[in-house]
């Protein structure tokens, strides 16, 4: 039993919730008091879920910083927001690449 606990104690408690759960975690699926070898595949199979949770967290994170930073500044968006309105003020008075 220590030698469990010990193992137990290197997780987070939502693996060993979900480990110990008798409804789907290693209770469900063996008939008799599990090895600790047992108990440690499990809660490293559970392990690998969270791991790779936090890793796709934070690459989300990674990329949305990375979207903010190339957002371009407000002077910039004013820049093209008014040269895409001279654009269309000279395109409705017919001023275009083909009358110049």
């Amino acid at each position: 039993m220590a030698a469990v606990t010990a193992i137990l104690s290197e997780y987070p408690d939502s693996v060993i919730e979900t480990v110990t759960d008798p409804r789907t975690g290693l209770p469900s699926k063996i008939k008799w008091l599990p090895t600790v070898a047992e108990v440690k595949t499990e809660c490293e199979s559970h392990m690998y879920r969270v791991r790779y949770q936090e890793a796709w967290d934070r690459r989300a994170a990674e990329q949305r910083r990375a979207s903010e930073a190339e957002k371009a500044s407000p002077e910039t968006q004013k820049k093209i927001g008014d040269g895409l309105a001279d654009l269309v003020a000279k395109l409705k008075a017919g001023i275009g690449p083909s009358t110049v």
